[in-house]
């Protein structure tokens, strides 16, 4: 009979009179008694104890015994309400944890996104390079042919002056031949006039060209800094945010 009583459970045994009875164990009152057991069998969520039963086995119980069964009925309390923090605690970290896995998918989704991203620039990035160096064999080329041309045009003075000199010397030999020679000098000032314009609309537009891929070539690095910046921010979010999910939480550790 007393064996039992504790392994029920207790929940309302803190009135006056059960404490006074407990307190007296030369003449315990069985109503009294009767009471803390009925209550103590019935705290713990069971349909307790019948009165005559609750009584019968109060006036078998001392008032050390029915001290004890307050105290282990407190006990069971406390640890129910324990149980209970623990209960919404672990599911407050469930929660929590759940959270923090929706977040690390989405900063690996964006991370991806931003590789992505970074790799079609580093591939635009080494065309535009690829590109720069053909232009630049281009400009080598039209300045090896502007100064070909430049030395035909000075060929093509000289060739004037000559020509010039020997139409005075031979200014009396023939009138056809005079004309011969007239058609020839203004065929060549012709080509070299055309040479002239044909190099200087060339030069500027290739001196706009220029300015343009530099100014691409510019832009281009400035972006690249960027998005370099941009995944070593997202690296170091990633890093912490791991850390942050394998720690546990101070609270918990406390009440554990």
């Amino acid at each position: 009979g007393p064996a039992a009583a504790p392994a029920s459970g207790g929940a309302t045994a803190g009135t006056g009179s059960p404490v006074r009875a407990a307190a007296s164990p030369a003449t315990p009152q069985p109503a009294a008694s009767a009471e803390v057991v009925s209550g103590a069998s019935g705290g713990a969520g069971g349909g307790g104890l019948s009165t005559a039963m609750a009584a019968q086995l109060a006036r078998k119980l001392s008032g050390a015994e029915l001290k004890a069964i307050i105290s282990l009925t407190e006990k069971l309390k406390r640890h129910e309400k324990n149980t209970a923090a623990l209960q919404a605690e672990k599911e407050d970290l469930a929660a929590r944890l759940q959270s923090t896995e929706r977040v690390k998918d989405f900063l690996v989704d964006k991370m991806r996104d931003v590789e992505t991203a970074l790799k079609t620039n580093m591939e635009q990035t080494a065309a535009l390079s690829r590109q720069r160096d053909l232009d630049q064999e281009v400009i080598s080329f039209l300045d090896v042919k502007v100064q070909e041309l430049e030395q035909l045009s000075g060929d093509l003075t000289r060739s004037e002056r000559q020509l010039q000199q020997a139409l005075e010397l031979e200014r009396m030999e023939a009138h056809r031949k005079e004309e011969r020679l007239a058609s020839q000098l203004q065929q060549a000032v012709d080509e070299r006039n055309l040479a002239d314009v044909t190099f200087r609309s060339q030069k500027k537009l290739l001196v706009k060209e220029v300015k343009t891929l530099r100014a691409q070539v510019s832009h281009l690095l400035s972006e690249r800094d960027e998005y370099k910046h941009r995944l070593e921010a997202f690296f170091s979010s990633i890093r912490t945010l791991g850390v942050a999910a394998v720690l546990p939480s101070p609270s918990g550790n406390e009440q554990r």
